[in-house]
């Protein structure tokens, strides 16, 4: 009778090893389509403000550098002296000159005497005429390296950079000094799939990281044709309408450019992407109960949703809450659907 039982304990343990285990829930996920969007084309650009006229400033002649008024930094008006040559040689040039045009209007004076006269002949006056004319001109010139000996403001500005010191020996066109003139530009980098878009009047917003929150309206000075190294991008040039005051240059910033065109994209639910930057991101796509990992290339953020320029179509389904625990390939339940 015992061996009965343990038989039958035995045979109640054997059914229940057998008796089929339910499989563990598959995940619940919920989803959003994939759907198509038209809105203004734009490019994302980054790049460093700049003045929008830039350039060296230095003397026309040598000569010893003996002042220099102004520092890195400074604001200058327009026609300020910002440097000054030793102008000895130049006054002394001058000198010269002078004496040399008063003595040739004596000469012409003698000559058309001496003409009238009838003690001289008729070429006498003109030589001394050629010679007064020849003594003038060099007096401007002498005059004009005198005015030289200092460096001016072209126009209101600011100066970025001091080249030399006083007391060094300046040679002609030397920098003496690195200049920005009013105005200041964003330069940034665009692609050359960008370049082809853009014109010359297109019209931009900038915001600059040392002004966080504050959006600068800037237009297109002319269209990308300069080619950047190593090669592949081209120089956007965006005139600030506005800028605000303290702006250096070297400052970074950020640009959206219209180029007044439309576009039609897909657009997905931010929440959907994964693993993304400002460029590419990941998504998982929802096919058959099963979701596929895609990589998909973005173009920009709008309104909460996310423009994708390749990996999706209109009509797909992404999966926007989950996705935690997912892999490629795996079985979900879509909340709100019959479970499978």
């Amino acid at each position: 009778m015992l061996r009965g039982a343990g038989l039958l304990c035995l045979g109640l343990l054997a059914c229940r090893a057998e008796a089929p285990q339910s499989p563990p829930p598959l995940p619940s996920v919920r989803s959003a389509p994939v759907v198509l969007r038209q809105d203004p084309q734009v490019i994302q650009a980054s790049g460093t403000v700049a003045g929008a006229e830039q350039f060296d400033l230095s003397f026309e002649n040598g000569g010893r550098l003996v002042r220099l008024t102004v520092a890195e930094g400074d604001q200058v008006r327009a026609g300020q002296p910002l440097a000054l040559l030793d102008p000895g040689p130049a006054r002394a040039r001058l000198e010269r000159a002078a004496a040399a045009l008063e003595r040739a209007r004596r000469d012409l004076e003698a000559a058309q005497q001496l003409l009238a006269a009838r003690a001289a002949p008729p070429q006498e006056p003109q030589d001394a005429g050629t010679t007064l004319a020849m003594a003038r001109s060099d007096s401007q010139l002498a005059a004009l390296a005198l005015e030289q000996t200092v460096v001016r403001a072209p126009q209101a500005g600011l100066i970025l950079a001091r080249r030399l010191m006083a007391g060094q020996v300046a040679s002609p066109g030397q920098p003496v000094f690195s200049f920005a003139g009013q105005g200041w530009v964003l330069r940034a980098a665009v692609t050359e799939r960008e370049a082809v878009l853009l014109a010359a009047g297109d019209s931009a917003s900038v915001q600059l990281d040392a002004f966080p929150g504050k959006f600068l309206a800037a237009t297109l000075s002319r269209p990308p044709v300069t080619p950047l190294p190593p090669g592949g991008m081209y120089l956007a040039e965006l005139v600030l309408r506005d800028p605000p005051p303290r702006l250096l240059p070297g400052m970074l910033g950020q640009a959206t450019l219209f180029t007044g065109r439309e576009e039609s994209l897909p657009a997905i639910p931010v929440e959907a992407l994964i693993e993304a930057n400002a460029e590419r991101g990941y998504v998982y796509v929802l096919q058959q109960g099963q979701v596929h990992k895609r990589p998909v290339i973005l173009a920009g953020i709008r309104g909460g949703q996310a423009l994708v320029r390749a990996g999706v179509v209109a009509g797909e389904q992404v999966i926007t809450e989950g996705m935690a625990y997912l892999r490629d390939r795996s079985a979900v339940q879509v909340a709100g659907q019959p479970e499978r």
